[in-house]
C-alpha cells in the first residue's frame, strides 16, 4: 500500500487479492475492466493505477453476499451486467 496525502491507495493486484483472493488472469482483467469502465475510481501515475481504499470498501459492501443472499461470484457477474447496461456496451 502507498500513502499519499493522508489517503491510502492500493494497486490493482492488491485490490484483486483483497476482493477475490488471487490475482489470476480473470481477476486481473476484471479489475482493469472495472477501472476502464469507471466502476472503480482510480488514479494513474505514468503506467501504474492506484485505487483509493474507500473505493474498495464501497465495492466490498456491494459484493457482500450476506446482505444480498447471493454467492459472491453471482454478485460480481450481476454488478458487471448492470454496469454494462448502464453504459450500453
Amino acid at each position: 500500500m502507498v500513502s499519499l496525502e493522508g489517503r491510502t491507495l492500493l494497486r490493482p493486484k492488491e485490490v484483486a487479492i483483497r476482493l477475490f483472493g488471487d490475482f489470476g488472469d480473470t481477476n486481473r482483467k476484471r479489475i482493469y475492466r472495472w477501472i476502464e469502465t469507471g466502476m472503480i475510481k482510480a488514479f494513474k501515475d505514468s503506467r501504474i493505477y492506484f485505487i483509493p481504499k474507500s473505493e474498495i470498501e464501497r465495492i466490498e459492501k456491494q459484493l457482500n453476499p450476506v446482505q444480498s443472499g447471493m454467492d459472491r461470484e453471482s454478485l460480481v457477474r450481476y454488478h458487471e451486467a448492470e454496469l454494462m447496461k448502464a453504459l450500453k456496451l
